[in-house]
């Protein structure tokens, strides 16, 4: 039950952004559980973070219920439906119910989760602060708390439906992949029912593409190998992503925010990812003739370099909706990208 609600969390969050920003599902999922990090964090910043659930859980009601007067108001609930109901969802909603499947009953297995990051998320749910409260007495209190803040959230779902229910560590590494899965679906939002072939081919490819290079990635809870896909995530949708809106700007800017969170070394890959939004930027600029107009952070508001479009900028790069196979391969280049950086990442930095 509390991994449904948690699902049904995130829905809710695409649910206003597909209203608002007229997006689909899978290109607000990452958006919508990154803003429910940040939520708890703040609470937790300020002490509060037991209350920090109960907003997520009224910010999201609020945001659904919000989605559906807007797109009742412009005539587009029929619209809304079909953009949250996609065949990425159906993708998604698959992944989670394997995943949900496959760790029933699994138990922390390693010195480093005994150490930390199983031990911050039961500090969280027993006491209710962060790892960095002196009144935790972890042993790690200096590491980021991103991740331990994710799996926290499922755990206190489940003490909300059931309040005699025991600490689960099955649900740590249920809440670790469901996010680790929902930073690729963006990448996936040119897949259709009419091509079920494709949609097979991602649904075991996606997970392939992180156990490629990091054969534990959904063995483990730590955090390399989701901070190497949120990195990958970072690049890739800098470098792919046509549509430069509001939901491209908030979903960079949480991502970066999230990747710094997650450990120490996320500041150089956020870094990275500033880089390379600013050289496909640099790129658009170039190829437009309008060099003049880019000033670094300022290009996602410039216009349209393709579409002669006023505030819609459509770079040269990005995925081409007719390109099925080529979307194929793109779709993978944040797989193959993070599996690289945190087989690496692991290696230097075991904990």
């Amino acid at each position: 039950m509390a991994a449904a609600l948690l699902f049904g969390l995130i829905l809710c969050g695409c649910l206003f952004l597909s209203a608002v920003f007229h997006r689909r599902f899978e290109e607000g999922a990452p958006l919508s559980a990154f803003a429910m990090i940040v939520v708890l964090y703040g609470f937790g910043l300020a002490g509060a973070l037991r209350a920090g659930v109960y907003a997520v859980l009224g910010l999201c009601g609020a945001a659904a219920a919000a989605g559906l007067v807007i797109a009742a108001k412009q005539g587009r609930v029929r619209r809304l439906a079909g953009d949250v109901c996609t065949p990425a969802l159906v993708l998604y909603a698959v992944w989670c119910a394997i995943v949900c499947f496959a760790n029933a009953g699994k138990p922390v297995h390693t010195w480093d989760e005994f150490t930390y990051w199983a031990d911050a998320v039961k500090i969280m749910t027993q006491q209710g602060v962060l790892p960095s409260d002196p009144a935790a007495r972890c042993l790690f209190a200096s590491y980021p708390p991103a991740l331990p803040l994710w799996e926290y959230l499922l755990q206190a779902l489940g003490g909300l439906i059931n309040p005699k229910a025991a600490f689960s560590e099955p649900m740590l590494f249920i809440a670790y992949q469901w996010l680790m899965l929902a930073l690729y679906l963006p990448f996936l939002r040119h897949v259709s029912f009419r091509r079920p072939l494709e949609m097979a081919a991602h649904a075991v490819l996606v997970p392939l593409a992180a156990m490629a290079v990091f054969p534990l990635a959904f063995d483990l809870l730590h955090s390399d190998a989701l901070l190497g896909t949120l990195a990958g995530f970072v690049c890739a949708y800098a470098l792919l992503e046509r549509r430069r809106d509001g939901l491209f700007l908030a979903t960079m800017c949480a991502a970066l925010f999230v990747v710094t969170l997650t450990k120490d070394a996320g500041l150089v890959f956020a870094l990275a990812g500033v880089a390379a939004l600013w050289l496909c930027g640099a790129w658009d600029a170039k190829r437009a003739g309008e060099a003049a107009k880019f000033t670094g952070g300022g290009y996602a508001f410039s216009p349209s370099l393709r579409s002669g479009r006023p505030g819609k900028l459509e770079p040269a790069h990005g995925f081409d909706e007719r390109d099925g196979a080529g979307n194929l391969l793109k779709s993978h280049f944040a797989g193959c990208a993070a599996g690289a950086l945190a087989q690496n990442h692991a290696a230097q930095f075991p904990l």
